[in-house]
């Protein structure tokens, strides 16, 4: 009750008062008790007696509001429709009149039942046309903060009826959280990306959303379930003949068996079979690298070393041809790993000494600290301990750059 009204006398009797009509609020055996509530509505009383106070004000500050009232509680003057010299007094009008006041550089409502009440008074129409007013500001802000924004801008279209200009800002917000490791973040903006994209029959768009809730999923230990959305992508993406992205999808597949403990020979021949149609089919290299990255995983669970170290060479070969870095410096480890298993030494020394090698100059300091680990492995198993020493305190040092304490 009191994040609701934020302690307002008025307000929060109001609000009392309507819960106990409703029956939400009673009295039984001398104590008060509640049923469950969802949510608190916006009493009548409440509802007409900011009204009230709203009419007051001049017609261009009660637009002006109106307009503020789909940002929020609180906002910037840049992202108010047409913020000029006549925006400006009217939100100085709003002050005087105890409906608005500053937090710094932002302007806030006194209280939030004041934005929520003239939201609810806006009709359907205009309340679409304010949203993607507001989404067009913020598109207009550059590339970083449109990235900074992008929740709010997919918000602001697909309040304003423009799901599919909303589908790329819920899937950039999703990607900011990702690279943040907020995984719940990143799923829902995710999710939201697939709502849309269903909403506008845009099955490129599904898939797509689909495959990275399946990422998320998996990277949050939600194995089965990332099975089963990357299942239905791949069927989306075969059904309308979309081979990148059912190609992505497979790839991302795969990694869920791999990271769920393995897969059953059935499948890992289906994805290779997948992954040799893809190759010859004009599928993108990065791609293809994707793919082949993951079957080398399930071969090197099943113990299919050789197999695995031939799918990661063949991973190596399709991220050269895409130009990308750090998928080249995953199929060296993968490379030097299969190697190891196969009592190749010197062989998996050279490709991981030459992945470390590319990690370090694309600073990717969680490749080199796993090259580290495999080589002191390495060097472990033929007894050369002095030199084992040596990758052991490296890759101490480097996990504690990298704030890793496992």
């Amino acid at each position: 009750m009191h994040r609701h009204t934020l302690g307002n006398p008025f307000f929060t009797v109001e609000a009392l008062r309507a819960l106990v009509e409703r029956g939400d609020l009673s009295r039984w055996e001398g104590r008060w008790v509640r049923k469950e509530i969802s949510g608190i509505e916006i009493p009548e009383s409440v509802s007409e007696a900011i009204s009230e106070r709203a009419s007051r004000l001049a017609q261009g500050t009660l637009e002006t509001l109106e307009a503020a009232s789909v940002l929020g509680h609180a906002f910037a003057f840049e992202d108010l429709p047409g913020g000029d010299e006549d925006a400006e007094a009217s939100l100085e009008e709003a002050i005087e009149a105890g409906l608005l006041h500053t937090e710094g550089e932002l302007y806030a409502f006194d209280h939030p039942l004041i934005a929520q009440t003239l939201y609810a008074a806006l009709s359907p129409a205009r309340r679409k046309r304010l949203h993607r007013t507001a989404g067009e500001a913020m598109e207009n802000l550059g590339e970083r903060g449109r990235k900074r924004r992008a929740a709010e801008i997919s918000h602001h279209f697909s309040e304003g009826g423009e799901p599919t200009r909303a589908r790329p800002y819920a899937l950039l917000a999703g990607e900011d959280a990702e690279a943040m490791l907020a995984l719940a973040e990143a799923e829902r903006h995710y999710r939201e990306a697939l709502r849309l994209a269903e909403e506008t029959e845009d099955h490129t768009g599904e898939t797509e959303a689909s495959t990275r809730i399946g990422a998320i999923l998996t990277l949050s230990g939600r194995c089965d379930e990332a099975v089963d959305i990357l299942e239905r992508a791949m069927e989306t993406a075969a059904e309308n003949g979309d081979r990148e992205g059912e190609a992505r999808a497979a790839a991302r597949l795969g990694l869920a068996h791999f990271y769920k403990g393995g897969a059953s020979n059935e499948f890992i021949t289906r994805l290779r079979t997948l992954a040799e149609e893809f190759a010859s089919s004009g599928v993108r290299a990065e791609s293809s690298a994707a793919l082949w990255r993951s079957l080398s995983a399930l071969f090197f669970a099943a113990r299919r070393y050789e197999e695995s170290l031939e799918a990661a060479r063949r991973t190596a070969s399709f991220a050269r041809e895409a130009g990308d870095g750090f998928a080249a410096v995953r199929a060296g480890m993968a490379c030097g790993q299969a190697l190891i298993f196969l009592r190749r030494p010197e062989e998996a020394r050279a490709e991981l000494e030459a992945a470390m090698e590319l990690a370090e100059e694309s600073d990717d300091t969680l490749n080199v600290l796993f090259g580290a680990l495999m080589l002191d492995l390495l060097d472990t198993a033929r007894g050369a301990f002095e030199r084992s020493i040596e990758w052991s305190a490296r890759g101490f040092a480097l996990a504690e750059r990298l704030g890793n304490k496992a």
